[in-house]
């Protein structure tokens, strides 16, 4: 139990959660499951993006870093 608590995804998952219940106090109308709906909506397209980025770093394919030119 030790080892999940640390575990760096785990608290990941809580600083959110955390932010999300601080916002949810501070405006109710944020946390709707329309209002949710609609920020995943509008961010679908960065979304698949850093996934697609994330898999050509993981198979070390090209980098996709910026140079300076």
């Amino acid at each position: 139990m030790k080892k999940f608590l640390t575990n760096r995804d785990f608290i990941l998952f809580a600083i959110i959660m955390i932010g999300l219940v601080a916002v949810g106090f501070a405006n109710p109308l944020f946390v709707t499951p329309s209002s949710i709906s609609d920020v995943l909506t509008d961010t679908s397209i960065l979304i698949i993006l850093a996934l697609s980025q994330m898999i050509v770093i993981l198979i070390r394919a090209i980098d996709l870093s910026v140079h300076r030119t």
